[in-house]
């Protein structure tokens, strides 16, 4: 039971994150930079369009090659840092299920426990990830 959670847990996530790359065709003029997102994560191709023509802009028009390989490599690491938010929130859970349904086991809460405070550990580091990923696209772009 529990593993078909976990896969089908997987399959929205991996397939929302596939959705990002796919739908990249915008719906109204002007919103290119949002259309595309998926939950939180942007498009790959996040502040590099150009007006209401939703056309990328050229290496050029950001100021050099650098930076517009910069500008998508910050967008896809800010991404990732993020499906790892979701998936630390997801043991969150799941250590919460495991402590629940312990039975008054000791070891068994004492693994919920466990997989609680690791989740939460890695939850931080990832939300503290993501704030210094845009603070350095900020700061460098």
């Amino acid at each position: 039971m529990i593993k078909r959670a976990i896969v089908a847990l997987t399959l929205i996530v991996t397939g929302s994150f596939g959705m990002a790359f796919v739908n990249t065709q915008p719906a109204l003029a002007g919103v290119c930079d949002e259309r595309g997102r998926v939950i939180t994560l942007k498009p790959w191709f996040y502040n590099l369009t150009s007006g209401n023509s939703c056309d990328l802009k050229s290496p050029s028009e950001v100021g050099g090659f650098g930076p517009y390989i910069w500008r998508i490599a910050l967008n896809l690491i800010e991404d990732l840092f993020q499906i790892t938010g979701y998936i630390a929130a997801g043991y969150i859970i799941y250590g919460g299920f495991l402590f629940i349904t312990s039975s008054g086991s000791p070891d068994r809460a004492a693994r919920g426990r466990k997989t609680v405070f690791n989740a939460i550990i890695g939850l931080v580091i990832a939300i503290a990830s993501v704030g210094v990923v845009n603070w350095v696209s900020g700061a460098l772009l």
